[in-house]
């Protein structure tokens, strides 16, 4: 086990809010909403008339939210949430708590995006017109041991992502040059890896 946690962000993941019923595009609309073992188990424990919507509403099978129209079940006439609103956001599942963020963990190393299928991310993400900075934080979480961790291949990722970032913010060349040269290290890596 690691003796602590880091975290890393864009600059601009702050700045980030959710629209709620605001929204143009809800991110309860048009997709699967896959509910975590946990929050299954929790659902299937609620008593009452809400309880009694919460087992109608879920395909367990699946682990899913039911849809009606393209929408889940729980988006309710105003955009919003009836489980945020009837048992409070602690009871929402892993993917519709954390959306829009995207969690990649590596070892003791917790990085977190925001997803362009979001309108607020992508408006923060596509008219930023400043160079992307990474925030790195630590504390002292533990992380978890990952028996399978490749530190060496990480490393070598890490550092190669490092040279595709500074490739893609070079505003000095086109951006389709710029996307080119990615590809083509990008290409190089995959081949080296494969060997």
């Amino acid at each position: 086990m690691e003796d602590s946690m880091l975290y890393t962000v864009p600059d601009y993941y702050d700045k980030f809010y959710c629209l709620a019923d605001k929204c143009p595009a809800s991110c309860c609309e048009g997709w699967e909403i896959i509910i975590d073992k946990n929050s299954l188990k929790e659902y299937a424990s609620i008593e009452g008339p809400f309880g009694n919507r919460l087992k109608n509403s879920v395909d367990w099978k699946e682990g899913i939210f039911k849809q009606y129209n393209k929408r889940c079940a729980f988006l309710n006439e105003k955009n919003l949430c009836d489980i945020h609103m009837e048992v409070g956001e602690e009871m929402m599942c892993d993917t519709c708590r954390t959306y829009p963020k995207h969690i990649e963990e590596y070892d003791n190393e917790r990085e977190i995006s925001l997803a362009l299928s979001c309108p607020v991310a992508a408006k923060l993400i596509l008219k930023n017109e400043s160079t992307v900075k990474f925030i790195t934080t630590e504390d002292d979480t533990e992380g978890p041991e990952d028996k399978d961790f490749d530190i060496f291949l990480y490393s070598a990722l890490i550092e190669s992502r490092k040279v595709i970032i500074e490739i893609l913010q070079n505003r000095d060349e086109n951006i389709y040059v710029r996307m080119a040269k990615v590809l083509n290290l990008s290409n190089e890596i995959q081949e080296k890896n494969k060997q």
